[in-house]
């Protein structure tokens, strides 16, 4: 076989298995989408929230429902607008700001070369604390 023949082969071979690689990435996407829609639209059912309720647009504003964001901040005490009507609890508030400062600190993303201050955590994970805030 020739050196041309030989680089052909694997530049096509090379081609395929990477366009097939995109392809799949593209309908896994499209997966996410339509997944996404339908848990957030079935996490607004579960908590009981109609579709103009606040829970709801709280839902589809941070695409994170209640629950979830009570377990990312690890609060114990109810925290829903259904249950505290006249407004969440001192003691409640109290914890969910000392939660949401503590994991703060720890997910703080490097601070940039030469510069001080910063943790070890990442962006992403402080961005996923954000939203459950």
């Amino acid at each position: 076989m020739s050196l041309p023949r030989i680089l052909a082969q694997i530049v096509f071979t090379g081609s395929r298995i990477l366009g097939r690689a995109f392809m799949e990435a593209g309908r896994q996407a499209v997966r996410n989408v339509r997944a996404g829609q339908v848990e957030a639209g079935g996490a607004a059912a579960a908590t009981g929230g109609k579709a103009g309720s606040p829970s709801d647009a709280l839902t589809r504003a941070h695409r994170m429902t209640l629950d979830e964001a009570r377990l990312i901040l690890n609060l114990k005490g109810d925290v829903s607008l259904a249950a505290n009507r006249h407004g969440i609890k001192d003691e409640v508030r109290k914890e969910l700001v000392e939660h949401y400062e503590r994991l703060f600190e720890i997910n703080a993303p490097p601070a940039p070369k030469g510069k001080e201050g910063g943790g070890r955590g990442s962006f992403y994970v402080q961005s996923k604390k954000n939203g459950s805030c």
